[in-house]
């Protein structure tokens, strides 16, 4: 058998339309690599197995009997593949032409990057988040004050080169080396989701790699199908995770001093909301404001 280019892993979770339009993307752009997918469910009660059984005779199926979380199903999927690269996607994205051969041809011509995210864009073509900062006390701070700040980090994208050194690529589509994972790790599956991509590039930056963007590759990505399902849990996850991620690589005086911050930080926030009645533009957001500071404010209170 001749080896494989690249293993595409994909987590799904109750997003079957979004996951068949995700694969028929997928064989319809990668049409010059030897390629191979890994749909691993975690336990979905839409016919998303049966969809892939009845249409994609070529996808590797896991099925879970209960959702164990993005880090831990990402790990089967490396376990049962066997390709050269790795390529972790999310179901509610549509891969653009090209975008998986010039990741590919990157990461082959390019020895010192060690892992590789495309630009991501909204269905309607506008830029979405597409990197981020490694996360800091001073950065989680502006998030929790500044919850509805219309420019969201990681859509000013240098175009002047096709790469792009960032801290971290978002994990809605993320590629590396096999060799890489055997070097830094996979996914650590303390994380439920969120952060677990962010703690993996930044092992591999700590490794001596670089991660990057790559301008020459787009995908469409549907933000949060999965995870929007969940409501308030989604926002309780997230907080879990970054004091997971804080605790884990920052040590364990930052991850309280944080908790102190993002408390105090909340509770200002709510007692500043008469003021955002004088803005129209807040205005109508004002009960979600509250109610999410409130929710960050019981996990950390709750052991979060």
């Amino acid at each position: 058998m001749n080896k494989l280019d690249l293993s595409i892993i994909i987590v799904n979770w109750n997003t079957r339309e979004l996951l068949k339009a995700c694969l028929n993307s997928i064989f319809e752009t990668a049409r010059d690599l030897k390629f191979e997918v890994t749909v691993i469910d975690n336990a979905s009660d839409d016919r998303s197995f049966e969809m892939i059984e009845k249409e994609f005779s070529r996808v590797k199926l896991i099925k879970n009997n209960e959702n164990i979380g993005f880090a831990k199903a990402n790990n089967q999927g490396i376990t049962a593949s066997v390709g050269e690269h790795i390529l972790f996607l999310n179901p509610d994205t549509v891969v653009k032409e090209n975008s998986l051969m010039n990741m590919v041809d990157a990461l082959r011509s390019n020895r010192d990057i060690g892992a590789i995210g495309p630009v991501l864009v909204n269905p309607d073509g506008t830029g979405q988040a597409s990197y981020g900062k490694f996360p800091t006390v001073i950065n989680m701070l502006e998030l929790n004050i500044l919850p509805m700040n219309s420019k969201r980090a990681g859509t000013d994208i240098l175009k002047d080169n096709r790469f792009f050194e960032v801290d971290y690529v978002a994990g809605a589509c993320l590629m590396t080396r096999r060799e890489i994972i055997g070097q830094v790790g996979d996914f650590d599956e303390r994380f439920f989701a969120y952060f677990e991509e962010t703690d993996f590039c930044y092992r591999v930056r700590n490794n001596g790699w670089k991660v990057v963007l790559d301008n020459s590759a787009e995908v469409v990505h549907i933000r949060g199908q999965s995870l929007d399902q969940l409501k308030d849990e989604r926002l309780e996850i997230f907080y879990q995770s970054l004091f997971k991620y804080f605790l884990k690589n920052k040590g364990s005086l930052k991850t309280i001093f944080l908790k102190f911050v993002l408390i105090l930080s909340s509770l200002v926030v709510i007692m500043l909301i008469p003021f955002a009645y004088l803005s129209k533009q807040y205005r109508s957001k004002v009960g979600k404001i509250v109610h999410s500071r409130w929710i960050i404010v019981r996990t950390i209170l709750v052991g979060g």
